[in-house]
């Protein structure tokens, strides 16, 4: 699983584009009041990378990765 999770990473144009939607869409969040955001990553493998990219985009990010997969 690990290594399935590195090849989704080496994906470079898809894996920017659902990295720029993550930070999009909690800067749209973020300039619409100043609750906690509250994000969720299901089925975020063994490396949560969209989890990391939103909670580094704001200090009112607060994020849950999920992963049910036992190998993962």
């Amino acid at each position: 699983p690990l290594l399935a999770a590195m090849d989704c990473i080496d994906d470079e144009s898809r894996t920017k584009a659902f990295l720029g939607a993550v930070e999009r869409a909690v800067q749209r969040f973020s300039n619409s009041g100043n609750e906690p955001i509250e994000v969720i990553d299901a089925g975020c493998g063994p490396l949560p990378i969209l989890a990391i990219k939103a909670a580094l985009s704001s200090d009112r990010v607060h994020v849950t990765a999920i992963e049910s997969n036992p190998s993962s």
